[in-house]
């Protein structure tokens, strides 16, 4: 365990002992304070520059663009968040593979990885769009629709700020599937 700890600390790493999962589940008010504080205050300068009642309608080119203005927004966000890592790992092990080879014939691999990434989102959300059409739900279900995602974000938002001294709530692959993985 000692050659591990080593081998890794140079990295920022560290290796936690189980018996810390056993501890008592504690609240760190001042980050759950600061979390409600931050939180509010975005939600009331949002709501005072009126962003958080547009309601666009579907019906004209204008309201469109906002449409497609917003879904670019949350692409980019959380899209970054997700696929920037696997993009920096893979540029960062390409650099080192292929370093005399000139700039374009190093960036094929990338623009090839974007190009099957953006046709890969396109088929993916005309398929939902072209389900999600043909489905309707009553306003009951949608609220409860809504309000199940919603605890599901607080929870996960919970553990990534760290409120709790470990993850309260964690969503895992099944088994047979992280095996694979790994």
């Amino acid at each position: 365990e000692e050659t591990i700890t080593a081998a890794l600390k140079p990295h920022g790493y560290r290796i936690r002992p189980t018996e810390s999962a056993k501890e008592p589940l504690q609240l760190d008010l001042k980050r759950l304070g600061g979390a409600i504080i931050i939180v509010l205050a975005l939600y009331l300068f949002l709501k005072k520059v009126g962003f958080l009642t547009y309601s666009p309608e579907l019906e004209g080119p204008t309201s469109l663009l906002a449409v497609f203005g917003i879904g670019v927004v949350a692409a980019f966000s959380s899209c970054t968040a997700i696929v920037g890592g696997l993009i920096a790992g893979f540029a960062a092990s390409r650099a080192k593979q292929e370093e005399h080879l000139s700039f374009m014939k190093r960036i094929v691999p990338h623009v090839l990885f974007n190009l099957g990434r953006l046709l890969g989102f396109v088929v993916l959300g005309a398929v939902i769009g072209w389900v999600g059409q043909s489905l309707s739900l009553s306003s009951t279900a949608n609220g409860v629709f809504v309000m199940g995602i919603a605890i599901v974000m607080i929870m996960l938002g919970t553990n990534l700020v760290g409120v709790f001294s470990r993850p309260v709530f964690s969503i895992r692959p099944p088994k047979f599937l992280a095996n694979r993985v790994h």
